[in-house]
């Protein structure tokens, strides 16, 4: 009954890990993939979406769009390079 129970409890811990891990995938989306992204999810699509883009990128507005001003700069910084 112990071994059985310590097995599951490894398993359990497995698992925790694993989707800790997965979760924190998330924070590797690149910067300027997450606008296009939140470009996409206010239903701007292909030439649109890269319109889009460009005007979050200059600091305009997009209705719909919400995006973190500190991902914007990383995808400005990450472009000025």
């Amino acid at each position: 009954m112990k071994i059985q129970n310590l097995s599951i409890f490894a398993v359990l811990a497995i698992l925790s890990t694993s989707f800790y891990v997965l979760a924190q995938d998330g924070d590797r989306v690149p910067p300027c993939m997450q606008i296009k992204k939140a470009c996409e999810k206010a239903g701007l699509h292909k030439k649109k979406a890269r319109d889009c883009m460009k005007q979050v990128i200059a600091g305009e507005k997009v209705s719909g769009v919400v995006i973190d001003p500190k991902v914007v700069n990383n995808c400005k910084e990450k472009h000025e390079k």
